[in-house]
């Protein structure tokens, strides 16, 4: 297989876990035709030569299991670095493997778990993020992956960008109507509960500069007027 393009998006925390997506897929893709049907997209490329619209016209060509599998893991590193109309795709391709990735072997399910953490870990750590954390967690959810984890890994982050993305989901609740599925429910009940909340004061107490400062205080304000009506 061609060498693994370089992750430059400023997360290097994701590397670790790419390479283990890149490393358990390329050992599972059993025929050469599966391999080579890929490597035009597994070619390192800078981000602004990558053709996204060709990549996923690739992906529906594709028939075989093999050749979806080839492919993921340059599917996944390109969703996660954002790349060109990336973005555009992620939520139905993701919701296209669905709940099938549960029958593959369980390396390959270990392995996207990995960087689906990863991947959370890392939208975290920088706001604002053109994939915003409702659309990850959205693609959490038609993945069937449990997303109190995450939840709980959130509540544990005190860094103002993972603050701010907790502000910026409490504003966003006030306009957008609730979905019909389960994680979102457990959304719901969390963003209700004492852990954003706990966030968002003691953000407070360290002294945001004032720009932010006014953003986790409207957020703040939101959550005890819920709390007051409940």
């Amino acid at each position: 297989m061609p060498n693994k393009p370089e992750l430059d998006n400023g997360f290097p925390a994701l590397r670790p876990a790419l390479d283990g997506l890149y490393a358990t897929f390329d050992t599972s893709v059993e025929s050469e035709k599966q391999r080579s049907s890929c490597v035009d997209v597994r070619l390192p490329r800078p981000p602004g030569e990558v053709d996204f619209d060709s990549i996923m016209a690739k992906v529906r060509a594709f028939r075989e299991v093999g050749q979806h599998k080839c492919i993921l893991p340059r599917v996944l590193e390109l969703f996660a670095e954002e790349v060109d109309r990336s973005v555009d795709y992620a939520w139905n391709t993701m919701n296209a493997i669905g709940v099938r990735w549960r029958d593959w072997p369980h390396d390959e399910q270990a392995a996207i778990q990995v960087f689906m953490r990863a991947w959370w870990r890392s939208t975290l750590s920088t706001f604002p993020r053109r994939l915003d954390v409702l659309e990850l967690l959205s693609i959490v959810g038609v993945m069937r992956i449990d997303v109190r984890p995450y939840l709980s890994y959130w509540a544990s982050r005190r860094d103002v960008p993972a603050v701010r993305h907790l502000a910026w989901l409490v504003m966003d609740f006030t306009v957008h109507s609730a979905a019909n599925d389960r994680w979102y429910e457990m959304l719901d009940s969390w963003i209700d509960g004492i852990e954003p909340r706990r966030m968002l004061e003691d953000s407070l107490s360290v002294g945001p500069d004032a720009e932010v400062a006014l953003e986790f205080s409207a957020a703040r304000d939101v959550l005890r007027s819920w709390g007051e009506s409940s």
